[in-house]
This record gives C-alpha cells, sequence and structure tokens, in this order.
C-alpha cells in the first residue's frame, strides 16, 4: 500500500485496492472494497482543497436528485501537502463502453435521459452570483486563439468576439462541467449515472453542452441529439442555441491549447479533428445550429411520418 493510503484514518481496513489511471486531474485515485461497498479515494495537494472541497458540498446538494452519483464520504489531511477525499463508487459501463453495438434510436433514449438528469441539475439555481469572470476568462484566451496555426481560427474568434455577450442571458446553476461519455455510466438495468464531478461549480447553466459537441457529437450524433431533446424538454430555447453556438466556438479552440500542454502527437490530432469538424458543423459559424443534428431531426422526422403511415 501507498504510504499517503497508510496515513488515511481505517486504511487498514480496505481490501481490493487498485490505483485508477483514467484522466487528466492532478489527483491520485485508487478504488477499494470496505464491508462489502466499494468506494473510490482521491488524494490531492494542497493547492487542490478550495476546488475539492466545492465538489464535496456540490455533491451534497443534488443527492436528492434521481440518478446515480458518487456521494461524498469524507475528507481529510494526509500531512502538510496532502489531503484525501473518499466517494462512493459508481457501478457500470462508460458510456463509450455501452454504446458499442447500439443502434442509433437506442442510444438517442439513452441521451434524453442523460439530458433529463442535466436538466435536473441545472435546476439548482444560484442567480445572485456574479460570473462576469466566466465570459472574462473566455475573453481572455482570445490573444492565444490567434496565435494557433489553423486556417478556421480567425472566423471563430470574430464570432466569439461579437457574440460573447450573449452568454449573460443564461441561467446560472450547478454544472457538472465535464459530462463527457466517459463520465456517464450505465448500470446492469439501464439506468444513468454520473460520476467524476471533480470539474463541477457554480456557473452559466449552458456551459455544460460544450461536451456534446466536443466529445458525445463523435460517439452519436443520436445520443448527442437525445441529450439536447431531453434537456429542452421540447422548448425551443433560442438562449440555449445561442450559447451551445458560442461554447462550441469556444472550446474548439481551447481544446487545442490544452492538448498542446500534454506534448502528445495523438491527442493535439484528435482535438484538431474535433475543432475542425465543430466549425463545419456550424457552417462557419453561419448556421444557428449544428447541421449534424437538423440532419438527424429531419431524417428521424420523416422516419416517424413514414412508419405512421
Amino acid at each position: 500500500m501507498e504510504k499517503r493510503l497508510e496515513k488515511v484514518p481505517e486504511s487498514n481496513s480496505w481490501t481490493n485496492i487498485r490505483k485508477i489511471k483514467e484522466g487528466f486531474d492532478e489527483c491520485t485515485k485508487y478504488c477499494f472494497v470496505k464491508d462489502g461497498q466499494k468506494f473510490i479515494i482521491k488524494i490531492f495537494p494542497k493547492k487542490g482543497l478550495e476546488k475539492k472541497e466545492r465538489e464535496f458540498c456540490i455533491l451534497q446538494r443534488i443527492q436528492d436528485i434521481d440518478f446515480n452519483k458518487p456521494k461524498p464520504i469524507t475528507m481529510g489531511k494526509i500531512d502538510e501537502d496532502n489531503y484525501y477525499y473518499i466517494l462512493t463508487w459508481v457501478e457500470g459501463k462508460t458510456l463509450t463502453e455501452f454504446a458499442a453495438g447500439k443502434s442509433e434510436e437506442q442510444l438517442y433514449e439513452i441521451g434524453k435521459k442523460v439530458g433529463e438528469i442535466m436538466h435536473k441539475i441545472h435546476e439548482e439555481k444560484f442567480d445572485d452570483k456574479d460570473l462576469r469572470n466566466k465570459i472574462d476568462k473566455i475573453r481572455n484566451k482570445i490573444p492565444l486563439f490567434r496565435k494557433l496555426n489553423v486556417d478556421y481560427a480567425e472566423t471563430v474568434i470574430n464570432f466569439l468576439e461579437n457574440n460573447i455577450e450573449k452568454l449573460e442571458q443564461q441561467p446560472k446553476s450547478i454544472v457538472h462541467g465535464d459530462l463527457n461519455q466517459d463520465n456517464i455510466i450505465i448500470d446492469e438495468k439501464g439506468n444513468i449515472g454520473i460520476i467524476d464531478f471533480g470539474n463541477s461549480d457554480i456557473d452559466y447553466s449552458y456551459q455544460d453542452t460544450h461536451q456534446i459537441q466536443m466529445y458525445n457529437r463523435f460517439l452519436s450524433k443520436g445520443l448527442s441529439a437525445g441529450v439536447i431533446d431531453g434537456y429542452l424538454q421540447g422548448k425551443d430555447n433560442q438562449t440555449f442555441w445561442e450559447s451551445y453556438k458560442i461554447y462550441s466556438a469556444y472550446y474548439c479552440l481551447s481544446k487545442i491549447i490544452w492538448a498542446y500542454k500534454f506534448k502528445d502527437a495523438a491527442l493535439i490530432k484528435d482535438m484538431l479533428r474535433r475543432a475542425k469538424q465543430t466549425v463545419e458543423d456550424f457552417d462557419y459559424f453561419r448556421s444557428d445550429k449544428p447541421i449534424w443534428y437538423e440532419e438527424y431531426k429531419r431524417k428521424n422526422l420523416k422516419k416517424g411520418e413514414h412508419e405512421e403511415r
């Protein structure tokens, strides 16, 4: 057992301790079993304490919402440099694993459930919080975007500069912050779970949509359309679509910069591919909604009409 784990109270009663290698955060993660139940422990540096305390409080706040999610158990100090955080384990397959062999119609229904959960999380409002710094953060990235050697960067930058202030029209709420397909868990009964609230925060609600465009859309258009439809619940929300488009523009360039930090050629290539596709999905930001969504909805509307006949 790692020395830091030995300093955690009751760790001598744990079994089946296994290190978890997935993820990009600064935590060292292990899963373990205690009294027949599975848990995860995250060990993190002192500088991450405030962020983890926020995550702990947010998870406590959403425990009554009906979906599978980690339950925060305890947080404590290991030494002057390290802290720990214990949560319950959420069992099941990641959506990436679950999607293999599933039809677009099946994934659409799963997506709808995810969207409905996201909607419920976003009902936890904090409308008195000043979030101007969230918009300033995006604006302050623009000089870095200008240094990117991609032919569509200026188009994206121009769109952001002309539209970024529209983000203030959104509601404010708890957000997950990283709702991609590997943080969505499906159990054997088809119940939806959401894990890894490490980037959760109080933010503009529609910030959570950027993962649909940058990640989920590449796994399945049906899934992604389902998330949007489940979230919107039949309402054509103009503010939602404006924000979705702005976040898509921002993150398609921001993720390239993020990838370069790891100096991983495959990761950089992947983010460049996703960014280019995002620009094309919005017809270089001339389209109000992503083309893949419009095409999916038209296709399935025609299919529905045909089945009725």
